[in-house]
């Protein structure tokens, strides 16, 4: 199942963010990977602040152990989120993957605009081992 929840605001730009020429800026606000009995959850919130549009994703990576090689990235939701001039909106992505015996997981998020390209994880470092 996926969740795409659009939240617009008016809104001033954020402390560091004008929007001048482009006026458009995208960030991850947060990755978040937790495990619900037989499955883990990744969910991200991206914000996008004045007029334009990103691409953003969410997936999971399945690594074999606590220190195996990537076996695979499972369940990638994408969208293009967008915003208005004066406006901030977040977007939510999730996705949700079954847990294996002797899987761990790192959940990814990543958000690709005019702007630049930026990618977080969930945990910060190491792997979620259920």
């Amino acid at each position: 199942m996926t969740l795409v929840v659009v939240v617009p605001l008016v809104a001033a730009p954020l402390a560091g963010q004008g929007w001048g020429a482009g006026g458009h800026s995208s960030s991850i606000e947060s990755v978040s990977l937790t495990n619900q009995g037989s499955f883990v959850r990744n969910e991200a919130s991206f914000m996008d602040v004045g007029a334009g549009s990103s691409k953003i994703a969410v997936w999971i990576e399945v690594y074999e152990g606590s220190g195996g090689p990537l076996r695979a990235k499972l369940s990638r939701k994408s969208a293009t989120s967008a915003c208005q001039a004066g406006r901030t909106c977040v977007t939510l992505l999730r996705a949700v993957a079954q847990v294996l015996p002797g899987e761990c997981f790192v959940g990814k998020a990543s958000t690709s605009s005019a702007d630049g390209t930026s990618e977080k994880q969930s945990p910060a470092s190491g792997r979620l081992c259920p």
